[in-house]
């Protein structure tokens, strides 16, 4: 008998909103889970070439181009691919920032979930997290010329898809708490904590 398709749970926000954290803490919470991180898979993923270009063209999230991460996701589901113990996953979690807005990765999500994370907060965590360099300047005049539109798109699009919106400044472990809830998700007996799939 073929083993049970795996649960996918994929977790979006803007830059800097929280939700790789938020993956791989709830990685850590759910039972026989994994994460899996979008841009583990950047060098194998096609991006648009000039983003500015894409987005006053009308942003479409289809034209990242990522075979390689679907196909990992489509056998992580279907058991072909386990996890780090050996056997099949029942759970992974996705850190998904194109969320279902991107079809190729998007039709393996079961349940997705938009962090709401006010932009000036989400700047203000790349800043700390990214280290303030001779380019802070030109960053932060390039997120007031575009980049803020780039974001603000990614919330109405991906936002739009998801199953469970919740406020990206809420504690990590508060947030995994609401997920593990509003999902019913098996929480992890063991201590051992899971590595990325």
């Amino acid at each position: 008998m073929p083993p049970q398709n795996a649960i996918v749970i994929g977790i979006s926000s803007v830059s800097g909103g929280g939700k790789t954290r938020v993956a791989s803490e709830l990685a850590g919470s759910v039972d026989n889970a994994s994460a899996v991180y979008f841009d583990d898979f950047d060098d194998t993923t096609q991006h648009p070439p000039d983003l500015r270009k894409w987005l006053s063209e009308g942003g479409d999230y289809n034209a990242w181009r990522a075979p390689v991460l679907a196909e990992h996701l489509r056998k992580l589901k279907t058991g072909e691919a386990v996890g780090p113990d050996g056997s099949p996953l029942q759970h992974i979690v996705f850190d998904a920032p194109l969320g279902r807005a991107h079809a190729e990765t998007g039709k393996f999500i079961d349940h997705m979930v938009f962090l709401d994370t006010p932009l000036d907060i989400a700047l203000a965590r790349r800043l700390l997290r990214d280290g303030w360099t001779d380019d802070t300047e030109a960053h932060l005049r390039g997120y007031l010329d575009w980049t803020k539109e780039l974001f603000t798109r990614q919330i109405d699009q991906v936002a739009a898809t998801a199953d469970l919106v919740l406020d990206g400044t809420m504690p990590t472990n508060v947030l995994v708490e609401r997920i593990i809830a509003e999902f019913g998700l098996p929480i992890r007996s063991s201590d051992i904590r899971p590595k990325s799939a």
